[in-house]
């Protein structure tokens, strides 16, 4: 009898064990082998994939944030703009100071054009770090669309005290100044961008195009020649270094001509 008894004792026991490990797997272990393994089909673009076990995932764990987050992201390589803006969402409203959703968010409404929702996810970025000097170049960005380049410049400034070896920050500015007809300081600035990095084809393309406008055309048909270095698939200098050209030849033709 006793060893019958005992005999249940260890099958209950058994049963027990068993039973709070599976407990544990379920409720640990196999939402990170989920994660794992939607990240990995994430990774090699197989976004239809890691879309399928980031549901499951978060079947098992629909607090997670970095989820969710996550979740967004394959959205928006899949096209889903709507649904991944609801996943970002759905992550702030677990931590609403989640600065990798509300800087996802912004970029996406950016994109969009909505640009009235995505400055406040910028705002409020620079809210919860004032050296966020992402959100402070993202925003002037936004604010250059609007056409208020004054504020454009402020919040530029703003990030390069920040950061002043940010290469797309001196580009951003060159640009704006070449928006606003300020051709020597949109210059200065992709000279900038140029000393951090000098293969930056943008920045050539964009030194290029103010060295054009302000007739220094052997400069500006370098800075392109320049740009094609870095990029040779860059068609946008290749058409400007043609423009260069045309209107540098028309110059010289019609000089030559009125000296008739």
């Amino acid at each position: 009898m006793k060893n019958k008894k005992r005999s249940k004792t260890y099958v209950v026991v058994g049963i027990v064990i068993l039973t709070l490990l599976l407990i544990y797997f379920i409720k640990f272990q196999l939402p990170i082998f989920l994660n794992n393994k939607a990240e990995n089909l994430f990774l090699s673009h197989n976004y239809e994939g890691a879309l399928e076990y980031f549901n499951k995932a978060l079947l098992l764990n629909p607090n997670s944030k970095e989820i969710w987050l996550k979740k967004g992201k394959t959205l928006e390589n899949l096209g889903k703009t709507e649904e991944a803006l609801i996943c970002y969402d759905k992550a702030l409203q677990i931590d609403k100071n989640f600065e990798d959703a509300l800087s996802l968010k912004g970029e996406l409404l950016k994109s969009l054009g909505n640009y009235n929702e995505s400055i406040k996810c910028f705002d409020r970025l620079i809210e919860i770090n004032e050296s966020n000097w992402v959100a402070w170049n993202n925003k002037a960005a936004i604010l250059e669309e609007e056409g208020k380049f004054i504020d454009a410049m402020v919040a530029y400034t703003r990030a390069l005290e920040i950061n002043s070896n940010s290469k797309e920050i001196w580009n951003n500015l060159g640009k704006l100044f070449y928006r606003m007809g300020e051709y020597e300081s949109a210059v200065k600035c992709f000279d900038e961008a140029l000393n951090i990095d000098v293969s930056y084809a943008e920045a050539w393309n964009g030194r290029g195009v103010a060295l054009c406008r302000l007739k220094r055309y052997p400069e500006a048909v370098q800075s392109f020649e320049n740009a094609l270095i870095s990029n040779p698939n860059f068609t946008l200098a290749l058409e400007n270094r043609k423009k260069c050209g045309k209107i540098q030849l028309n110059e010289l033709m019609e000089k030559a001509l009125s000296l008739f």
